[in-house]
Formats: structure tokens, sequence, C-alpha cells
């Protein structure tokens, strides 16, 4: 079999193991991350709901300046002067938040699909070296071809069991996100309707 030094181990399983637990830490590390944003986001938003409606229309815009920088992580955003600017603003700051996560999880989907890929290419190496074996003993025996196939099968299983486990973190990732991402835009909708209603512009 396509082995580096490690008796039986090839190359391919060694590559899939660091794979797999590079997944798992990633999984754990973006999820700890998006939960927390998510809390973070909530109590946002609750600040901005009590700037803008927990006052008068003149005393919002005064309140809603006071914690623009609070808020807003970008240096570069002008600092806002009325409650509606906050809403907009911290609108298209959570949704770079967002974007950026999502964009960071896409390594989880990169490996689910390689990942399949990298184990068949394992599985063929074993295959080769199997019956390159056979060609330099000039054993035909079945129980000796079927030992060297089966292992380089392990390549395969291995490349699987990955594609499985990383497609499974992707797409909880990108649904705690998506989840995220649609109640902010309701309770914005729902904030600048009541803002509206109340006369604060």
């Amino acid at each position: 079999m396509f082995n580096s030094g490690f008796g039986d181990i090839s190359v391919t399983i060694i590559v899939l193991f660091v794979l797999s637990f590079f997944s798992l830490s990633f999984y754990l590390e973006k999820l700890y991350t998006i939960i927390s944003f998510d809390r973070r986001n909530g109590d946002n938003l609750k600040k901005i709901s009590g700037a803008v409606l927990g006052k008068v229309p003149e005393e919002a815009d005064k309140n809603a300046a006071g914690i623009f920088a609070e808020l807003i992580s970008e240096k570069s955003v002008p600092l806002t002067r009325s409650a509606r600017g906050l809403i907009f603003n911290y609108n298209i700051e959570a949704d770079l938040a967002v974007e950026t996560l999502r964009v960071s999880i896409a390594k989880l989907g990169s490996i689910a699909v390689l990942s399949p890929y990298i184990g068949l290419f394992g599985t063929v190496m074993g295959i080769i070296e199997a019956f390159a074996a056979i060609a330099r003993t000039g054993s035909s025996n079945f129980a000796f071809v079927s030992k060297g196939i089966s292992e380089a099968l392990i390549a395969t299983a291995a490349g699987l069991f990955l594609a499985i486990m990383a497609s499974f973190f992707y797409n909880h990732l990108t649904s705690k996100l998506k989840l995220i991402q649609t109640y902010k835009d309701c309770f914005i909708e729902r904030l600048e309707n009541e803002a509206a209603e109340g006369g604060i512009k």
C-alpha cells in the first residue's frame, strides 16, 4: 500500500485524519463565535429599540447618536445624527458581520466536497500497490489480492466519513447564520415601521 513510514497507515489516511481534526475544531470555534454573535446581536437590537422607541422623537435622535459608537465597529462609518440613521447603519454592520462569518465557514464546504476525492485517490494508489505486489510475487491467491484491496478501500471509507461530517457541520452553521439574519431583518423592519408611525425620522 502507499505508505510513509507509519506501518500500514497510508499518507491519505493521515491527511484525512488531520482534516477531520481541523474540521471538528473549526466547527466548534465557529459555533461558539456564531452563538456569541447571536447573543450580542439580540442585545444590540434591544438597545437600538430602546433608544429609538423609548424616547420622544427629539430625544431619540440624541440617544441614538450616543449609542452609535458602542454598537458600530466600523470606525470609518460617519457618526449618525438620527435614530433612523442608527437603524440603517447597524443593519449594514450586522449584514457585513454575517457575511464575514458565512465566507469563513466556506472552508468546511470545501473539505466536504474534496474529502471523497482524497479518499478515492488513496484507494486507487492502494490498489495499484496491491497489483504491483501481485506482479512482483507472482501470486494469484485470492486471499492475497483481497487483503490489499480491502486495505485500499479504507481510504475511501475515511473520505466519505469526513465528507458526511464536514457537510453536517457546514449545513448546521449555515442554517444558524440564516436564522440570525432572518431574525435581524424582521426586527429591523418592525422597528423601522414603528419609528415611522411614531414620527421618528
